[in-house]
């Protein structure tokens, strides 16, 4: 991951980093860690994630890091409508990292990016790390003004194109190549230049770079 604190302290002045799936703050609290130590301290991380527990936490190790003034905690999850309601699914093995968040009648608020944004909640867009276990395009469409505007750099997994419940149902499922994914995108008027693949532990992530875009349609 070098590669992409590299590229991340690179940005702008006062530009941010959103974490979204931010999960225990695994990669946005030792990321701010790791942005200080550059002398990087103007860099704003948001850590995002629908769990009240996990969010509690992220703010409390960043608080024993001293990157509190870095890290900014935000209780919700992201999609495409605002005000939503999902409830937690987590999948055999009790691996809360990898938690399906479904529709539900009440449950966690979820919102949109472009929302987040919109009230001043989130500044500057300069990076975006995605993990939403399949609900990535959910959170693309409710982020698009902000991907108009900004025009970050996305990292998302593509690698697992199907997810099974135990009886072999599928459930969820995401792009498995690039060119699905590029179609996809197409199909919310996302145009982009450059992908390029990265492997990290079990997953692909890929990274396109919307900085070099001909144009968003």
């Amino acid at each position: 991951k070098a590669a992409t604190l590299d590229e991340i302290s690179a940005l702008p002045a006062h530009s941010g980093v959103v974490d979204v799936g931010a999960h225990i703050g695994d990669f946005g609290v030792p990321l701010a860690v790791a942005l200080k130590h550059r002398g990087r301290c103007d860099l704003k991380v948001y850590c995002i994630d629908p769990s009240a527990e996990k969010c509690r936490f992220i703010a409390k190790v960043a608080e024993l890091n001293h990157v509190s003034q870095m890290v900014t905690v935000i209780n919700t999850g992201l999609g495409s409508e605002d005000d939503a309601r999902y409830s937690k699914h987590v999948p055999p093995g009790d691996n809360s990292g990898a938690a399906q968040w479904r529709p539900a009648a009440a449950g966690a608020r979820f919102t949109r990016l472009d929302v987040l944004h919109e009230v001043g909640a989130v500044g500057e867009v300069g990076f975006i790390w995605i993990d939403v276990e399949f609900m990535e395009m959910n959170l693309l469409c409710g982020a698009l003004q902000v991907l108009r505007k900004f025009r970050p750099t996305l990292v998302l997994e593509f690698s697992r194109a199907t997810r099974r419940n135990l009886h072999g149902v599928v459930t969820h499922c995401r792009p498995a190549t690039v060119r699905d994914l590029r179609l996809e995108l197409d199909s919310v008027l996302c145009r982009v230049d450059l992908y390029t693949a990265a492997r990290f532990f079990d997953d692909f992530r890929i990274r396109f770079v919307p900085s070099r875009l001909s144009g968003y349609l």
